[in-house]
């Protein structure tokens, strides 16, 4: 088995909305298990094991597997890692409490702030938010507003952590670590252009943006929505992870509402 057998199956599973077709060349019992690995790399674990099961139940161990008497233990295989996703699922529940504490108090502050990237982008683009996981809270706010929640993170039981590196004020971004267990790290984002020197051919900022208002929390439109993921799967990850293809595919599906 090669590597882009395995990665060719990725390709073909990691599709949040299911797969069309699926690769011709099988996969031993060890390759699904590669599989699995590797989609947790690239965020899409629980989808690539969505279909992994529809394609075992539905298609067929014989579609899947090279030795399709292998299709009992790799269902098994399948629900072992189902349980290894879900200190992760508790932790996105754990972050989705805090973001709701936090952003009434920053409104009650007087404070615009909006939900930007992992939790906005697995409520309006995945049928199951749980498909698409997310390890802190994004927030973005108008640059001059960000000094004056100084005292009410640390009155919410937050700690300012300073950037490393040669930037420091002029960094697109502010992060706050909680200082109880388990952590849940807090970035007020002023500009999805974090880097300085990246800012000076190009800027994201909330005036870039156009927002809508859905219940009491402040949106980014789909449009904006698309600019955001664009620009953080290009210039903060350089596409280092499936999951960044995902949400833009998502988006230009209409996911998020048609686009203008």
């Amino acid at each position: 088995m090669s590597d882009l057998t395995v990665y060719r199956w990725l390709l073909r599973l990691c599709d949040p909305e299911g797969y069309v077709d699926l690769p011709t060349t099988r996969l031993p019992a060890s390759g699904v298990g590669k599989l699995i690995a590797i989609s947790r790399q690239h965020g899409v674990t629980g989808t690539v094991l969505r279909n992994l099961k529809h394609v075992l139940e539905i298609e067929g161990p014989a579609t899947l597997l090279t030795n399709p008497h292998d299709g009992a233990a790799t269902a098994l295989a399948i629900k072992l890692a189902e349980e290894d996703c879900l200190p992760e699922i508790a932790q996105t529940l754990l972050l989705r409490a805090r973001t709701t504490s936090l952003l009434s108090a920053i409104q009650r502050a007087g404070v615009d702030a909006a939900v930007v990237k992992g939790e906005d982008f697995a409520d309006r683009l995945y049928e199951l938010p749980g498909l698409r996981p997310f390890r802190d809270i994004d927030l973005l706010l108008r640059r001059e507003q960000i000094d004056s929640l100084d005292n009410l993170m640390q009155s919410q039981g937050f700690r300012f952590v300073r950037p490393e590196g040669k930037y420091t004020d002029e960094y697109g971004e502010r992060t706050w670590d909680s200082v109880h267990v388990p952590r849940v790290r807090v970035e007020f984002h002023w500009n999805m252009i974090t880097c300085p020197s990246q800012r000076q051919s190009s800027s994201l900022a909330w005036c870039d943006l156009e927002w809508m208002t859905e219940g009491k929390r402040l949106q980014p439109t789909a449009e904006s929505m698309l600019l955001i993921a664009c620009a953080h799967a290009v210039i903060s990850h350089r596409f280092d992870r499936l999951q960044h293809l995902c949400d833009i595919r998502q988006i230009c599906r209409g996911r998020a509402g048609e686009q203008i």
